[in-house]
This record gives C-alpha cells, structure tokens and sequence, in this order.
C-alpha cells in the first residue's frame, strides 16, 4: 500500500486545513466545511450536518461501501476541526500559513488534529490507487469543540 501513497496530495490536504483559522474559542468550524467536503465528495458520502453549540459545526460523512450494502462492521473516524489558540510570538513563521522545512510540516493542527484527519481521508485515496476497498462502512465524524470540552 505504502507505492500509492501520495505524499504531495497529503500534504495539499493537510495545508488546506491548517490555512482555516479554527482557533477555540470560538472555533469557526464552518468555515472549514468546504475543505473537508471537497476532500470527502469523490467518495460520494451521505453528508449530516450537527451543530452542538450555535455557530459551532460537526460534520458526518458515512462513505458508502462500494460493494453496496451489506452486513459488514463500521469503522468510525473521528477528528475535532478546531485548534487550540495561538501565541504568536511563539512561532517562527505565521501559524495559519503551512510552512514545509526539511520534510517537515508546520502549521497550528498539523499535529493535532488536521494531519490526522487529512491522512484518514487520505487512506480512502490510496485504498482506491491500490484497487482495494475498505473491508468495512466508514464513517467520519468531524467534531466542533474538541479543544474547549465540547
């Protein structure tokens, strides 16, 4: 599986996300809603919208299996949208601004947690490129207000 990874296409991903000021409080998730739904729509998923507080957005994405559907587990992905706050004078470049340096990523939520849900959409990708489906339904579960105890 490793050959059809596309590391430029993760990293696009990822710098997508991180480019969305998310900052908690107050969050602003929805303003990252047409990232994840461009990275999710080749898939074609069954899109639910909650928000928890007003102003506040969580996304479900249940991913069809594409076998149809069947008596197969559920794989759950879950990930939070928003970031902690930031102290600007903390960082070295504009923390909103993805910095790649010497194979390294930087940017607020490259680690926590907008590189893990850009590499759990991403895994959809290389399942494709490899010919393989999922072994089960996936449903990504895309939270508001991790940061702040939602």
């Amino acid at each position: 599986m490793r050959d059809h990874v596309d590391v430029d296409r993760l990293v696009e991903l990822t710098s997508a996300l991180v480019a969305v000021d998310t900052r908690n409080p107050p969050g602003n998730e929805r303003a990252i809603e047409g990232v994840v739904r461009d990275a999710l729509d080749p898939f074609d998923p069954r899109w639910q919208e909650v928000e928890p507080a007003p102003d506040r957005l969580s996304l479900v994405a249940a991913v069809p299996h594409p076998d149809g559907p069947g008596p197969r587990p559920t794989l759950v992905v879950n990930g939070h949208l928003d970031v902690v706050p930031v102290k600007a004078d903390q960082w070295s470049t504009d923390p909103f601004v993805p910095t790649l340096r010497d194979g390294r990523l930087y940017g607020r939520g490259t680690a926590d947690m907008k590189g893990g849900v850009a590499a759990a959409i991403h895994a959809l990708d290389v399942l494709a490129r490899a010919g393989r489906a999922p072994a089960w339904d996936v449903v990504f579960h895309l939270v508001a207000d991790e940061e702040v105890g939602g």
